[in-house]
């Protein structure tokens, strides 16, 4: 099977939204003191919070999209099976 267009599988947003989520807090939570700086002395988290917190709504966003895609993907399989 050939696809045409990956943009249009529910799969695609599904898979690149968890590996952007994934890589994003990760090098976010090991790389926190050289990004952040030392932020254990006034414990200020609030742009590390936020910045973890952009990368999971990104997720969800995406998330969304793929179920939206999904549901039409299931309508036009319906269509083209009756």
């Amino acid at each position: 099977m050939q696809v045409q267009n990956i943009l249009i599988h529910a799969m695609f947003w599904i898979s690149a939204g968890a590996i952007v989520h994934a890589a994003g807090t990760l090098f976010v939570f090991l790389f926190v003191k050289v990004t952040l700086g030392d932020l254990s002395s006034n414990g200020s988290y609030g742009l590390y919070i936020q910045i973890v917190r952009a990368f999971t709504a990104f997720f969800y966003v995406v998330l969304i999209i793929s179920f939206w895609l999904r549901r039409r993907e299931f309508r036009m399989a319906e269509h083209i099976t009756v």
